[in-house]
């Protein structure tokens, strides 16, 4: 287990919030749209419906992986290879438990299936696949997660 609720991820892994573009959803869906660097990235919305509006914020991006493999490094790089499907490389910029924070020109919190290889340390340049979903986290600071909409006055 990663989180005991959405506020303590939040509060563990804030340091590691990406600044992103948040685009206009569909009503209804939990998927937000986001532009992370120059990809665009669908994550599942954990923080409540609707916190997320359109323009820029700070979202902590969590996909999981099944594995991180370490490259010679040197390469960011992120690319959508499907829905809520990353492949990236990067800097390794913390470790803790079953989690890497992984710089690929932003910061990804990424979750494994299995503890860390003892192969992989800060410092070490990895590659990695992503599996859906991505799990996307507000952060609440942020002064547009608690504007009220106007629809939402009426």
């Amino acid at each position: 287990m990663f989180e005991d609720s959405p506020d303590a991820f939040i509060a563990r892994f804030k340091p590691f919030a990406s600044e992103v573009e948040v685009f206009s959803r569909v009503e209804g869906s939990p998927l937000l749209e986001l532009r992370v660097g120059d990809t665009i990235v669908q994550v599942l919305e954990r923080t409540g419906p609707y916190l997320a509006t359109p323009g820029m914020a700070r979202i902590i991006i969590n996909p999981m992986a099944d594995a991180v493999t370490v490259a010679g490094g040197g390469i960011t790089a992120l690319e959508a290879t499907g829905l809520s499907r990353l492949h990236g490389s990067g800097l390794v910029v913390a470790t803790e438990d079953r989690v890497l924070v992984v710089d690929v020109g932003v910061p990804l919190v990424i979750g494994l299936g299995s503890e860390i290889a003892d192969t992989i340390a800060s410092g070490d340049w990895v590659t990695f696949d992503t599996v859906p979903p991505i799990h996307g986290y507000l952060v609440p600071q942020d002064a547009r997660a608690r504007r009220t909409p106007d629809d939402d006055l009426v």
